[in-house]
């Protein structure tokens, strides 16, 4: 199957195989496979850029998340976040999982840009995965001096109303918690990373493993989540 990045020339399509395209998306299933498909169609047009829809053609060949380009360099946040979209856009629930993890590692008992935010919540539903736990990682990790620099205090000011409201609530919660404990509670963010891979069930769990790649992993490489969604050594 040709997928072609919407508004782009016909030529600069990326072409795979139908059995990974319905293999990881119910999206695509139906579409190539479902009983109201387009006879002898073969190519698909993607609401993604050229980037992210070659960095997830890679991830469905090799189950990796590469920075296409340079290899040997970690994806950029907003790379990333477009390949969340387009994830979420066309249902890969194994790649958002995946990315999931990785962001976790690079936002760990840190905040994201402001820009990221907006970038995230433009495109995403308040309540996705990705938009929770960036609301999560201020409701813990946000200091003051996180906002000193003068491009952060006008990213700021442009935020998304619907995640200032979200992280100001979280916060006041937090603050009732922690009065009545000893210690502060562990963040949700970076420790209870499963919360944000969608796991609804012992049977959803199982259906998304897939036969051809291990895909959720910590950077180590060890699994992040164990067959109850709870993480693993």
């Amino acid at each position: 199957m040709k997928l072609k990045p919407r508004g782009r020339p016909d030529g600069e399509h990326l072409t795979v195989h139908a059995e990974l395209l319905c293999h990881f998306s119910p999206y695509y299933r139906v579409a190539i496979e479902g009983e109201f498909q387009e006879k002898g169609k073969d190519f698909f047009d993607v609401d993604a850029g050229r980037k992210a829809l070659r960095m997830a053609t890679t991830w469905m060949y090799t189950g990796k998340i590469v920075n296409i380009g340079d290899e040997d360099k970690h994806p950029s946040v907003p790379a990333l976040i477009a390949l969340y979209v387009f994830a979420d856009s066309y249902n890969f629930l194994a790649l958002r999982r995946d990315l999931m993890s990785s962001l976790a590692d690079m936002y760990r008992g840190k905040v994201p840009l402001y820009q990221e935010v907006t970038s995230a919540y433009d495109s995403l539903p308040s309540n996705s995965p990705l938009c929770r736990r960036m609301v999560a990682c201020y409701v813990f990790h946000w200091s003051i001096g996180d906002d000193e620099e003068s491009q952060e205090e006008e990213d700021r000011d442009s935020a998304p109303s619907t995640f200032l409201s979200a992280v100001m609530a979280g916060r006041e919660m937090q603050r009732d918690r922690n009065s009545n404990r000893k210690h502060n509670t562990e963040c949700d963010c970076c420790v209870y990373v499963c919360e944000y891979h969608e796991h609804e069930s012992d049977e959803e769990w199982h259906a998304s493993e897939f036969a051809l790649h291990q895909h959720v992993t910590n950077a180590d490489g060890s699994k992040a989540c164990g067959r109850n969604g709870e993480q693993d050594g």
